[in-house]
């Protein structure tokens, strides 16, 4: 009767830290996917700038109808500064993808491990 009782806390004992695993890992698998969908939101907030950003050089583009010489270098000026904005929103876009893609293939393996 005395070696089932000393047993059985050995075996709590065990199956304690496989238990604070599992839970750890749904933890970080949660974490993950809240992570993911803040990177979606920031990546859709940036494409609707982008979007914004390009009606906008169209209708700057569309309102100049008989351009001066200096209205000219203006627009060409104004177009020089917004290529290069759109040029570093498109890096950020594609950064946030790639952010998003390589976070979802760690949770995917996550949620495989937890799985086995």
């Amino acid at each position: 009767m005395i070696l089932f009782r000393i047993k059985r806390p050995a075996q709590q004992q065990q199956q304690q830290p496989l238990l604070n695993d599992v839970q750890n890992e749904n933890s970080n698998v949660h974490a993950l996917q809240q992570i993911i969908d803040q990177l979606r939101r920031d990546l859709q907030i940036k494409t609707d700038e982008l979007e914004t950003m390009q009606q906008r050089i169209e209708k700057k583009r569309s309102s100049i109808a008989v351009p001066s010489n200096e209205t000219i270098g203006q627009a060409m000026q104004l177009q020089t500064m917004l290529n290069a904005r759109l040029e570093e929103m498109l890096v950020e876009n594609d950064l946030l993808k790639k952010s998003i893609q390589e976070l979802e293939a760690f949770a995917q393996q996550q949620k495989c491990k937890l799985i086995k």
